[in-house]
């Protein structure tokens, strides 16, 4: 039922949207400021005014582009006189401020925190919350990057395993692990992505180490025979020229991590004995098993999927999960389906995924809908093709509906996560 009383305009503070697969977190931020900025949700009428008297029709097609093939500002000019063009450089000022408490991977989906206006001030709080993820990870095959967006690297034996070998090995992965990141990550030493450092043959300044992360649960939540799913190995595979450069980068991490692990060994006050390291395997000899050719899979041979639950703390990699989990069982493994189903407490379709220790299960934590990116995504295409959004009789757009109906109570916000 919509709300009988909206909040105060124009809004500033702290929503969530279900992201889809595919585009990055960055991508769907970019299309969304000019539809937000020319919205009365979340622009005042005189921030309005300026943007018609500037614009000549209020609206702003994004200046992009996000994804491949989309026009920029500067495509958009090719063509008009002087007196035509739009300077979207100018215009681009006028956006409402929005950011994100935290990214998603282009594969998965789920919840994403949205800041806006001031609320942009606080989405540090979402980055130290914990999270809750659903993931399913296929057997059998390794990939550069420990998803399907990546390209095959390993194959391995995956026949022996089954739901009580998973089962078994998940003990391992349960509260403080040491984790090193996977080598394709957000990771940067000293500004620069690691992999530069290995295409450019420069040495790492510094050891990559293994961070302490908490894994609060993780659970075995389905073990599906390749009868009954649709996945497959990743038909991209790596060049002569990535081979070489994930071979350095690897070798990199495997001398570096090792070092300090075993400095790590000698300081004995310092070491956590309940801290469990679950360090790369990159470059180690798992790949020189019998089984750790590159070669092509029938269909009818295709590995069994497993799915896992699990609530961490910020910093995990679920792909390192699940590819560690599948060195652990004697096969290998890659995410073939991610998705964010709790942060903080903003939930994806109404789910109960509860926090395993929250003040021991004593208190029911608050659960926060998001605002669905179908809704949004139907008035974005509209807006990218200056087509008219249907409105309702007070002027309101539907998905501007959707989140005037999911807007949190920002007077609570300050207490989260």
């Amino acid at each position: 039922m919509p709300k009988t009383a909206y909040p105060l305009l124009p809004l500033n503070g702290i929503f969530a949207i279900n992201k889809p697969s595919g585009p990055t977190s960055m991508a769907l931020i970019t299309r969304l400021k000019p539809m937000f900025s020319a919205s009365r949700l979340f622009a005042s009428e005189n921030q309005l005014e300026q943007l018609k008297t500037s614009s000549g029709t209020g609206k702003r097609a994004y200046p992009g582009p996000t994804q491949s093939g989309e026009l920029t500002g500067k495509d958009r000019n090719k063509g008009k006189k002087r007196g035509e063009r739009t300077n979207w450089k100018k215009l681009s000022r006028q956006y409402v401020k929005i950011g994100s408490g935290g990214t998603l991977d282009p594969l998965a989906n789920g919840v994403l925190i949205i800041g806006i206006g001031d609320g942009t001030k606080h989405l540090g709080q979402f980055l130290d919350c914990y999270k809750t993820y659903r993931t399913r990870g296929l057997l059998g095959c390794e990939t550069d990057s420990y998803d399907s967006e990546g390209s095959l690297i390993r194959i391995a034996a995956w026949k022996h395993v089954n739901r009580a070998l998973l089962l078994g090995n998940l003990d391992r992965f349960r509260g403080d692990i040491m984790q090193t990141p996977p080598i394709y990550s957000a990771l940067k030493v000293d500004g620069r992505p690691l992999y530069e450092y290995a295409r450019q043959n420069i040495p790492l300044p510094r050891p990559i180490e293994a961070r302490k992360v908490t894994i609060s649960s993780i659970d075995l939540t389905a073990f599906t025979p390749s009868t009954h799913h649709h996945f497959r190995f990743p038909s991209k595979r790596l060049d002569d020229d990535r081979k070489r450069e994930l071979e350095k980068i690897s070798a990199l991490i495997a001398e570096k991590a090792q070092g300090s692990q075993s400095a790590t060994n000698e300081v004995q006050g310092d070491v956590n004995s309940d801290i469990i390291n679950v360090l790369p395997v990159s470059g180690t000899n798992e790949r020189s098993s019998p089984h750790g050719s590159v070669g092509e899979v029938p269909d009818e041979e295709v590995p069994p999927i497993f799915e896992l639950e699990m609530t961490v703390s910020s910093g995990t990699y679920v792909r390192s999960i699940v590819h560690d989990l599948g060195i652990a069982v004697g096969s290998a493994a890659h995410v073939v389906v991610l998705t964010r189903t709790r942060q903080g407490e903003f939930v994806l379709h109404e789910e109960t995924a509860e926090m395993a220790d929250y003040e021991a299960g004593t208190v029911e934590r608050r659960r926060l809908p998001c605002v669905e990116w179908s809704v949004l995504e139907g008035a974005l295409e509209k807006w990218e093709a200056d087509e008219d959004i249907d409105v309702d009789a007070d002027g309101w757009t539907e998905w501007e509906l959707e989140i005037l109906n999911k807007w949190p109570d920002q007077t609570e916000m300050m207490h989260l996560p």
